[in-house]
């Protein structure tokens, strides 16, 4: 790549002749004189250079995309544009202490005597779990205009809530809701309450399928989907004059979607990635080494497939010149700092994961989970054993594979048994009549295989 003034003059000038903004051109024609001496562009000497004004880092931006849309400098000028548009805005006003939240207090409205209580439960998602009940229950207590105080009215309050709750979720809050009673030493008669309450929804969830496998079994998906919207996504993003943050949306959108169509991880694995951390570009190509944010269980991949690596590769191009001296340097500057790897427009955060799983229901009609119930049907499809699963998706036990991820596999199954015992069938009966052994009496299992057939096809045995 040349970035000497000397290969954009002519550009340079023809942009000036159809009335281009001057002061653009102006300042392009600064930073490509200098741009030779610099090895590595990073936000922080561009910062320098535009001294900090957002609006000649706007126009640095606006005349080298005009001039050279594939210049590998655009995603870090753009990152370091989008972060001076942040500190011009007036931050957000901050919510009141005391006021009525949706469904949790904050954390730090929490009484002290509830954390301390929080610290006795076991570290890591059992403390976690228990800690969101318990905010939710005084969010109740709160919007019922009752004592912020674990009670029986707040539980009662917050019970009215749960039933509005799919019943897996209630049933959940409630299992939670009696422990922190019992470590309250709540009345015995309120806790033998809330075992009832946990047994109706034990029921319930027995009895119910979950909405979204209802949604699932409504509008079925494959990882070909997944992979399919991945290629209209980057499509898309590769038209020309499209906007600059639409096309940085769209290449998040294409490795989201190739990811899962491969490696169906749950969402929070998606959103802890950090380049140099836990995901890695090498010259022979992408893998991974990192555990399971949920189950610790080790998740890493050696190396990805070549198309997944491409869809990858644009993340951290955005756009620019597709060369490996490019794709290089721009990894090793957002690895630098360890940067996401779904990252938003600054480059320096990632996308939220409501967010990503925005872009992916938009997409397939499904959110990012819905990946692992479609990769699980496939895999049984094709003749893949639970055990294939629960090493594909990173499960600890059959039950978790079969209850909450399987749709269409044990349909799979059965006409899979089903050709395995016709073969069997149509394989005895080419041996020709033979004897019963217990009843000394002749048998043809082609008459019998026939008759069968005749039986299954009568309308009376589909009634």
């Amino acid at each position: 790549m040349t970035s000497s003034l000397d290969a954009y003059k002519d550009d340079i000038e023809k942009l000036e002749n159809r009335g281009f903004c001057r002061k653009c051109l102006r300042v392009l024609e600064n930073y490509l004189s200098v741009r030779p001496d610099i090895h590595v562009v990073t936000k922080e000497l561009l910062n320098i250079f535009v001294e900090g004004v957002h609006s000649r880092a706007d126009r640095l931006a606006r005349a080298l995309s005009r001039v050279d849309p594939s210049h590998p400098d655009l995603p870090v000028i753009y990152a370091m544009k989008r972060g001076l548009a942040k500190h011009r805005r007036k931050p957000a006003a901050l919510c009141c202490k005391g006021s009525i939240p949706k469904l949790s207090i904050p954390v730090d409205e929490v009484p002290e005597d509830y954390r301390e209580l929080m610290m006795n439960f076991k570290e890591g998602r059992t403390r976690e779990n228990h800690f969101a009940t318990l905010r939710r229950i005084l969010g109740a207590a709160r919007r019922a205009h009752l004592p912020e105080r674990v009670d029986r009215d707040s539980i009662v309050a917050f019970r009215r809530e749960a039933a509005s709750l799919a019943p897996k979720n209630a049933l959940n809050h409630m299992g939670h809701t009696r422990t922190i009673a019992k470590a309250l030493c709540l009345d015995p008669i309120l806790i033998r309450q809330l075992d009832a309450e946990c047994q109706h929804f034990s029921y319930l969830a027995e009895q119910q399928e979950s909405v979204r496998k209802k949604a699932f079994r409504a509008n079925p998906v494959t990882p070909l989907v997944y992979a399919e919207q991945a290629l209209f996504a980057y499509q898309e993003a590769m038209q020309v004059g499209i906007n600059r943050q639409t096309q940085h949306k769209l290449f998040t959108v294409a490795g989201m979607l190739s990811f899962l169509s491969y490696d169906p991880e749950r969402l929070s694995d998606f959103g802890a990635f950090r380049l140099g951390e836990n995901i890695f570009l090498d010259p022979f190509g992408w893998h991974s080494d990192f555990l399971s944010r949920k189950t610790s269980e080790d998740r890493s991949i050696p190396y990805f497939p070549k198309i997944l690596c491409e869809f990858l590769n644009d993340l951290i191009l955005l756009g620019a010149d597709p060369s490996p001296d490019n794709l290089h340097r721009l990894y090793a500057q957002r690895a630098a700092y360890k940067g996401p790897l779904f990252a938003t427009a600054g480059l320096v955060t990632g996308y939220q994961n409501g967010h990503l799983s925005t872009l992916v229901k938009e997409r397939t009609g499904h959110g990012p989970h819905a990946a692992r119930k479609a990769m699980t049907d496939y895999l049984v499809r094709n003749g893949g054993s639970i055990q294939d699963v629960m090493d594909m998706l990173g499960h600890r036990s059959p039950e978790t594979a079969k209850e909450a991820y399987e749709v269409f596999a044990p349909q799979f199954r059965r006409e899979r048994a089903s050709a395995a015992l016709t073969a069997l069938r149509e394989a005895d009966a080419q041996k020709g009549p033979r004897r019963n052994p217990a009843t000394g009496r002749l048998v043809d299992p082609k008459v019998i295989y026939r008759s069968d057939q005749s039986l299954r096809a009568s309308p009376l045995s589909r009634r």
